[in-house]
């Protein structure tokens, strides 16, 4: 499954409010030691120790309502997605 659509399927099927929105994207590779929310820290398991990739989405006016998608660094395990609501983790779904 895409990127693009595990999202949509996220949103729709968790905070559809926020379905018609003007999604953008980001993506880059982190380290878990940069990782600084600890609710999403707290999902990755602790076998996972590699750089990962974390795609971003947002939307413009939203900065308090930002989905986070965690994979392997290779792009071929997704390891959870969830929306940060002020910096709280909101329904996070762990796929590991």
């Amino acid at each position: 499954m895409s990127v693009i659509r595990l999202f949509r399927d996220y949103i729709d099927e968790h905070h559809p409010q926020l379905a018609g929105k003007d999604w953008m994207v980001d993506v880059r590779e982190i380290s878990i030691v940069d990782i600084k929310n600890g609710d999403i820290k707290a999902t990755i398991p602790n076998e996972v120790t590699e750089k990962l990739t974390c795609w971003v989405f947002y939307y413009d006016g939203g900065v308090s309502n930002v989905v986070c998608l965690l994979q392997d660094k290779q792009r071929k395990k997704n390891i959870v997605i969830g929306l940060l609501k002020d910096g709280a983790l909101i329904k996070p779904i762990s796929f590991l």
